[in-house]
């Protein structure tokens, strides 16, 4: 039996530790997801009628952006689910790409309508730190990574 003890403890741990981490991956936490949002509305100090209509925008934008992003997962899923038809021609492989390249063209045009409706919203102390919110560095926007040798 003290043989087994160790292990036994060892395995209940970890048991619990993975029932932890698939509750983490699993919850959804919706203030989180406004986060940035949020964020940016506190960091251009808002008054109140602008943050009124900074929320109107904000649930305006991530509607249309959610709505575009669903159909373009739907063309993509459509794109690789022909993968092993053969029947799939190759006229047909280029409409849906480009179908999912407009989506995303719109999405980007929905962005820029976004920041363009938020700077009309800002005085201009506003804009300015609206234009460092937006020039900040990105996540995988650094350089290149050096060349693979062989």
């Amino acid at each position: 039996m003290k043989k087994n003890l160790p292990f036994t403890i060892l395995l209940i741990f970890l048991m619990a530790m993975n029932a932890a981490l698939i509750l983490l991956l699993f919850r959804k936490d919706k203030q989180n997801e406004r986060l940035p949002r949020v964020l940016m509305s506190e960091v251009l100090n808002f008054d109140a009628s602008q943050a009124e209509q900074f929320q109107l925008l904000d649930v305006e934008h991530h509607d249309k952006m959610r709505e575009l992003s669903q159909e373009q997962w739907r063309l993509k899923d459509k794109l690789l689910n022909e993968i092993d038809n053969i029947n799939f021609s190759k006229s047909e492989r280029d409409s849906l790409i480009r179908l999912i390249g407009e989506y995303e063209e719109e999405k980007n045009k929905e962005l820029f309508s976004f920041f363009v409706a938020v700077d009309k919203l800002c005085t201009q102390d506003q804009k300015k730190k609206l234009r460092r919110i937006i020039q900040r560095p990105k996540p995988g926007n650094g350089p290149p990574p050096p060349p693979m040798h062989k």
